[in-house]
């Protein structure tokens, strides 16, 4: 009797522990899912990140570039103005030497 009810803990406790083993089973096949779930949406958002980040230096370049061709037209005027000025210098003594030559 002693020994069948020992029996009947035995199997009892090795019952529990099956539920028990599947319960954990279904736990870490569950974790495993969300873990691929996880990975999966962060190479979604990993691309996406990529994407604004490149973005984001495509921008800060546009900036540089568009100082460089501010910087380009203001020398521009700058060379266009020196020229008027040296035209108008040379083309009045021009005028001035033929006046006296005249």
């Amino acid at each position: 009797k002693l020994l069948k009810n020992e029996l009947n803990e035995i199997k009892k406790t090795y019952i529990e522990k099956q539920r028990e083993s599947k319960s954990w089973d279904i736990k870490v096949q569950s974790l495993v899912e969300i873990k691929t779930e996880l990975k999966n949406k962060q190479g979604v958002f990993g691309d996406i990140d990529a994407t604004q980040k490149e973005i984001h230096k495509m921008q800060i370049i546009e900036s540089r570039l568009k100082k460089i061709l501010d910087k380009l037209m203001m020398d521009l005027e700058k060379c266009i103005s020196k020229r008027d000025t040296i035209y108008t210098t040379f083309a009045a003594k021009n005028i001035r030497s033929n006046v006296k030559n005249d």
